[in-house]
């Protein structure tokens, strides 16, 4: 296994982990993460990575793994664009990590997973 792709399989399983931490305390408490509409964000954003962490899991063994990765990546890459742009506005929206807003880290690391991703299954692009 290639260093790409192993940094890409622990960048998606550090997602997926951040992920479920923050929809637990959403279901435990409530108010750990804002609304999508009638959804909390955070349930999307463990949803994204469910699907990004399957999508590696069966890659090349499965002809529709590329594609259930990329709609993992777009749902979190989404949700993290909106969020960034949203707070950028508005101003806290998202939950933070110290004084940084958690949407702006996600943005980063889901535009360093895409990147990982096109490095590690070059022909992802025509699937």
């Amino acid at each position: 296994m290639s260093l790409v792709r192993l940094t890409l399989g622990g960048l998606v399983l550090f997602g997926l982990w951040g992920s479920t931490k923050l929809a637990w305390q959403q279901a435990l408490a409530g108010g750990a993460c804002p609304l999508m509409g009638p959804v909390p964000a955070c349930y999307i954003a463990f949803a994204s990575y469910v699907a990004m962490t399957a999508g590696l899991a069966m890659m090349g063994r499965r002809d529709w793994s590329r594609r259930l990765f990329l709609v993992g990546l777009l749902g979190a890459g989404g949700l993290a664009l909106i969020g960034s742009l949203l707070e950028l506005v508005q101003g806290h929206v998202c939950p933070r990590a110290g004084i940084v807003p958690m949407c702006y880290l996600s943005l980063g690391f889901c535009v360093l997973i895409g990147v990982l991703f096109s490095r590690a299954y070059p022909s992802a692009g025509r699937a």
